[in-house]
């Protein structure tokens, strides 16, 4: 169908809001369960025909009409977390928006209605914005970003890799995932610069706050990859193709894929080793200021800066993400020493601004790594208690794997035994009928 020949029809399809939505699934790379899902527009016409989205959303874009079908969409989206809420665990659905969207100024209010009168958690809502589309936005669309970040959604940047984010930018606008470009995790396995590029990328988003998604997951070896990278999430043919909603509901709840954590733990423990560097650095620049620049200084604010233990990288993800393990005796045993360690850094801190003597800020510091260790300790403990249990599914689902392989081909053992079965009663019977001589 030639949409170019069909203005009036396009326009009716709009109206009558003649679309329909499958769910491409996003698996968690640590517990190999359905964490998301990202809606995908279809144009259902009136003859049954299904178009997709490249063959319309441009024109719509063209002619204007990209907002209404936003909206459509964003209801629809609702609409199911809705669903969700009632019958078992929510997950987020992600929504893709343009730049036309960013302009319109009835979108935020729509947005925060729309959420309230739901009573929906507003950051199972998530809006996927296009990396070039954040490139050529003007400051004032930059500024909706963060309004609509600000009302509770979730912003992703989507496409990251084919255009040329800048660092200010990722770092000023208030996205809390990126979407890692299908076109740079297909290169990954035989590729070492696109690996470095996928590596760097992942570990830079954690130190922005950002979780990750790989795009275009296409096969196993791919996915293990970036497992042990610490990509948060994978997206793709391999691990699904887009579903219907009442498919997605059935699988949100069945652990279907491999899952191990211990990339994610190993960035942890970069984040960790960051923070500590850092307040070391912190400490240092105040032993050598001056008496006049110290008294300019805002102490009870930076020692809360400091002593707060769930507002650093680790601590976000030990008290959001990181729940799911919290069956573990690693993980709970991480609070205590987590939680002690902020206060020795505090302490040090505020030591360092009233000058006490070196000897004093040494054994201070000593307390410090020695915490430090001790969360190791306990985040490597995890990481063991939770390798086991992943050894052991890993296990089943091979297990499960080749009992399935060895039924199809047992299966088809018996069907090529039942064919030649057939094909010698065939012969046997027209050798009778055709006698030799």
């Amino acid at each position: 169908m030639s949409i170019q020949m069909n203005a009036v029809l396009f326009s009716e399809a709009v109206q009558n809001k003649e679309f329909v939505f499958v769910y491409q699934p996003k698996v968690s790379m640590a517990t190999g369960l359905v964490s998301g899902a990202e809606a995908l527009i279809r144009w259902q016409s009136a003859n049954g025909v299904i178009i997709g989205p490249d063959s319309f959303i441009p024109y719509a874009e063209q002619q204007g009409l990209i907002r209404q079908i936003t909206q459509i969409a964003i209801d629809n989206a609702v609409k199911q977390l809705h669903i969700m809420k009632l019958t078992q665990r929510p997950i987020p659905i992600a929504v893709n928006i343009t730049y036309q969207d960013l302009e319109d100024d009835q979108l935020l209010d729509y947005l925060r209605d729309l959420i309230e009168s739901n009573k929906l958690d507003a950051s199972l809502l998530e809006l996927e914005i296009t990396e070039r589309t954040i490139i050529k936005s003007p400051k004032q669309v930059q500024n909706r970003l963060a309004q609509l970040a600000a009302s509770g959604v979730t912003i992703s940047i989507d496409d990251f890799g084919t255009g040329y984010t800048s660092l200010e930018v990722l770092s000023n606008l208030p996205f809390s995932r990126l979407k890692l470009d299908r076109s740079i995790v297909a290169g990954l396995m035989t590729n070492k610069k696109k690996e470095r590029i996928v590596s760097s990328s992942i570990r830079m988003a954690r130190m922005l706050n950002m979780t990750t998604v790989a795009e275009g997951i296409e096969d196993k070896l791919c996915y293990e990859k970036l497992m042990r990278m610490g990509c948060s999430y994978g997206q793709g043919y391999w691990l699904s193709r887009p579903v219907e909603f009442e498919q997605l509901l059935e699988i949100t709840n069945k652990r279907q894929w491999k899952g191990n954590p211990s990339g994610l733990l190993h960035l942890i423990q970069l984040d960790h080793m960051e923070w500590r560097k850092d307040i070391l650095e912190e400490v240092s620049y105040l032993v050598d200021m001056s008496k006049q620049e110290k008294k300019k200084i805002d102490v009870d604010m930076l020692v809360r800066q400091y002593s707060n233990h769930q507002h650093c990288n680790l601590g976000k993800w030990y008290y959001g993400a990181g729940q799911v393990f919290k069956q573990y005796q690693g993980f709970t045993d991480m609070e205590a020493a987590h939680s002690a360690l902020h206060r020795a850094g505090a302490n040090l801190v505020r030591m360092a601004v009233k000058e006490m003597s070196i000897l004093r800020l040494l054994e201070e510091m000593n307390l410090l790594n020695e915490l430090s260790g001790q969360l190791i300790i306990h985040l490597e403990k995890l990481e063991t208690q939770i390798q086991y249990d992943t050894l052991k599914f890993n296990q089943l689902f091979s297990e499960r794997d080749f009992l399935q392989r060895s039924n199809l081909m047992w299966n088809q053992s018996q069907l090529m035994r039942h064919s030649n079965q057939v094909r010698t009663n065939i012969i046997s019977r027209n050798i009778h009928r055709f006698p030799a001589g």
